[in-house]
């Protein structure tokens, strides 16, 4: 076999494995996930890259979205602009008219374009958030007024038509900001959208402490709901696992992301540093609770820090490497949140229903419909190194389980053991994981 004919083997079998979702992404026929278009369910893993175009050149984007490839991410959220009168890094303005959405500057979104392609080359997905509210109502949530209806909804037209030949394109609509009256200007960007590209997925980013549901219910364009809060140490946030039951819950049903939450190294000054054990509640109390994905923040990333590619190793993305390799080995999208605790009756810790300082122990759990198969998230807790959980096996539909301990930053699977069902068992955490901390992931499935 010759090289050339090797390589060109090589490239036809990247390209397939690049090519496994196939775009756009839609909603399943139960409300509860995302989808390819093969019906493919879709793990909806983001890197939150918000700066890019303001920090990175086009180069610069292969040696980022190979990074991201690598590590198993499917989505990449940008901000696209993210502030109204902000150079990329070529010195160039997103608007011709200083916050005029009638004047696009081709040179600019041309950069966009490049970017999106990158990724399609890749299999990743781009969520695009097109004009950024502003975390202190400064950026977009300023100026949106001076734009009337008609510009609204035709520069979601121009954002629709720019992107309905990239299938790997969804939208964020928002931004760090409740949309208040500014909810007429963004509906008609996000109509705008959806009379170029119906079919494309479009989400919105609220005020922290949030799902989009709480301030977009009566869009009409919201296909896909969003949890953004942190935890209670960190500016009296709810935990992750409160408000993704809520977004479970919510009726009529909607798939809904962790869209935004901790980001790793990030810090409140003698208060809370956002560590790798947070990163990997953050995803298990999500995806245990119904989530279709999650999103993954580096303090020095989304802002593109002197030390970005440093920072592309720290450890907390290896967490979210090890959750890929876990839910490709099993079916997520099935998962029942045993939010009822009936397989886990005992052990789980304290929901804190509240924004202040308790329910870190509280362990999420699911199950499927068939119940031949259950999983638990039990998260780092100072409190006790091992913890005893009580399992009502009596749930299960067969007579005998397999059970497994996941080690989240590790990857690794350890203790397996046969166990007979139709009773009410304790079963005792290992104890301190590979990086010292005691989270760990419990497995039950039908033999």
């Amino acid at each position: 076999m010759s090289r050339f004919f090797l390589i060109a083997i090589i490239m036809l079998l990247n390209t397939l494995i690049l090519c496994k979702y196939i775009y756009p992404v839609k909603i399943s026929e139960n409300g509860r996930y995302l989808m390819d278009q093969k019906g493919t369910p879709f793990l909806y893993v983001a890197d939150t890259a918000w700066f890019i175009f303001d920090r990175l050149s086009e180069e610069e984007y292969d040696f980022y979205l190979d990074d991201r490839m690598s590590k198993g991410f499917t989505v990449i959220q940008v901000m696209a602009p993210w502030e109204k009168n902000r150079f990329n890094y070529y010195g160039e303005l997103p608007f011709d008219e200083y916050g005029n959405l009638a004047t696009p500057n081709e040179k600019w979104w041309k950069h966009v374009d490049t970017f999106v392609e990158k990724a399609a080359k890749r299999g990743i997905m781009v969520n695009i958030v097109p004009l950024w509210l502003g975390y202190w109502g400064t950026q977009w949530f300023e100026i949106l007024p001076k734009n009337d209806l008609k510009t609204c909804f035709e520069f979601g037209q121009f954002l629709g038509n720019r992107f309905k030949n990239y299938k790997n394109v969804i939208f964020t609509i928002g931004g760090d900001h409740d949309p208040q009256d500014r909810f007429k200007y963004l509906n008609q960007i996000a109509l705008g959208i959806k009379s170029m590209i119906p079919d494309r997925v479009i989400t919105a980013h609220t005020w922290e402490n949030k799902i989009a549901t709480d301030c977009y219910k009566e869009a009409s364009w919201l296909d896909l709901n969003a949890v953004y809060t942190y935890y209670p140490e960190w500016n009296h946030n709810f935990h992750v696992y409160v408000l993704a039951l809520k977004a479970y819950n919510y009726v009529p049903t909607k798939p809904f992301i962790l869209i935004e939450s901790g980001y790793e190294n990030a810090s409140i000054p003698g208060i809370t540093t956002v560590k790798p054990y947070h990163i990997r509640r953050e995803i298990y109390w999500a995806m245990l609770c119904g989530a279709t994905g999650f999103a993954y923040g580096n303090s020095d990333i989304w802002q593109f820090s002197l030390r970005w590619k440093e920072a592309l190793n720290d450890p907390g993305v290896f967490c979210v490497k090890h959750a890929v390799d876990l839910f490709k080995k099993i079916q997520w999208w099935r998962l029942i949140p045993d939010q009822f605790h009936e397989f886990l009756i005992d052990g789980y810790g304290t929901f804190n229903y509240r924004n202040c300082p308790d329910g870190d122990d509280y362990v999420t759990a699911a199950f499927t419909k068939d119940r031949k198969f259950f999983i638990a998230y039990i998260p780092h807790t100072k409190m006790k190194e091992k913890r005893i959980l009580t399992i009502d096996t009596r749930k299960f539909s067969c007579s005998t389980v397999k059970m497994m301990w996941f080690d989240p930053t590790t990857g690794h699977f350890l203790e397996k053991e046969v166990i007979n069902t139709g009773k009410i068992i304790k079963i005792q955490t290992p104890g301190k994981n590979s990086e010292g901390n005691n989270d760990w992931i419990l497995i039950m499935e039908g033999t």
